[in-house]
C-alpha cells in the first residue's frame, strides 16, 4: 500500500521556522504558529506558542489502493463451502426425525411375553404420542408407560418403558372373579386374551388420573392386580401399529 510518512518541525519561540523535510514555513500570528502550504496536499495546522513537535505532512494513501479485508463471521465462511447446501439439508432431516420421534411417533419393541398372544417377544410397534392430548385414554387401548413409584421400588428404571392394554378409566367400579374382569358389574369380552385370569382382585374404583391396566397374557403379566393402578401423566402414548415382522404387520386391535 502507497503511502507517504509524516514530517516534523522543531519550533521555537522565535517568529517564523521552516520544516526540514518538506519545507514548508512556518510563522507567528497572535501566539500561535501557523504553516504555508507547500506540497503533498497538506491541511494546514496551528500550534501554541512554545516549544513542541507539529506533524505537517499528513499520511496520505494511494487512491488505488485496494480496501482491507473484512473479517468475516463463521456463519458466512461456512455458506461459502461448496458442501453447505448438504450440511444443511442432513441437519435440518436430523433436527425434523428427532423432532417426530420425541413429539409424535417413536418405535418401540417388545421384550417378554406378557403380552402375548398380542405380541410377542421382538415385535416392534410403532407408539403415537399425540391423542393422548386430544382425547382421554379409553378402555382396550394398548399404552406405553413410564413405571410408577411402586415399580422403580422393584427395581425397574425410570426411563424404562412398559407396555399393558387399559382395562378401566377413571370412575370404572372394577373386579375380577371366576375367570372374568368386570367393569361396572358388566363382564368384558376379551377376545385378545392367552387365557382366563385364573386370580381374584379387586373390588374398587378407579380414582381420578389413574388407569387400570393388565397384560393380555393374564397369568404371567406383572401388572396392575400386583403393583397397584397406573397415573395416567406415566403414559407416554397409544401403540398403534405393528411394523416387524413383516408377516404379522398391522394395527393393534383394540
Amino acid at each position: 500500500m502507497a503511502s507517504r510518512s509524516s514530517c516534523f518541525a522543531i519550533l521555537c519561540l522565535g517568529k517564523h521556522g521552516t520544516c526540514g523535510v518538506c519545507h514548508s514555513f512556518f510563522f507567528r500570528s497572535n501566539k500561535r504558529w501557523s504553516f504555508c502550504e507547500l506540497s503533498f496536499r497538506k491541511q494546514p495546522k496551528t500550534l501554541k506558542l512554545g516549544i513542541g513537535r507539529l506533524s505537517c505532512c499528513q499520511h496520505v494513501e494511494d487512491e488505488e489502493s485496494p480496501p482491507p479485508p473484512t473479517s468475516s463471521s463463521w456463519m458466512e465462511r461456512l455458506k461459502k463451502d461448496p458442501r453447505w447446501e448438504d450440511i444443511f439439508t442432513l441437519t435440518l432431516s436430523l433436527a425434523v426425525a428427532w423432532m417426530f420421534r420425541v413429539f409424535v411417533v417413536e418405535p418401540r419393541f417388545i421384550p417378554s411375553l406378557s403380552m402375548y398372544p398380542t405380541f410377542y417377544v421382538g415385535d416392534q410397534l410403532l407408539v403415537e404420542k399425540v391423542s393422548k392430548w386430544v382425547r382421554p385414554i379409553q378402555r382396550g387401548d394398548v399404552v406405553v408407560f413410564h413405571p410408577t413409584d411402586q415399580l422403580v421400588a422393584y427395581g425397574y428404571q425410570k426411563d424404562e418403558a412398559l407396555i399393558k392394554r387399559v382395562v378401566a378409566v377413571q370412575g370404572d367400579f372394577v373386579y375380577i372373579r371366576d375367570g372374568k374382569v368386570f367393569v361396572n358389574a358388566i363382564p368384558v369380552v376379551e377376545k385378545y386374551i392367552a387365557e382366563e385370569p385364573n386370580y381374584i382382585w379387586g373390588p374398587i374404583q378407579v380414582p381420578k388420573g389413574y388407569l387400570l391396566v393388565l397384560g393380555d397374557n393374564r397369568n404371567n403379566s406383572f401388572d396392575s392386580h400386583v403393583w397397584g393402578l397406573l397415573p395416567t401423566e406415566k403414559v407416554i402414548g397409544r401403540a398403534i401399529f405393528k411394523y416387524w415382522p413383516i408377516h404379522r404387520v398391522g394395527w393393534i386391535e383394540h
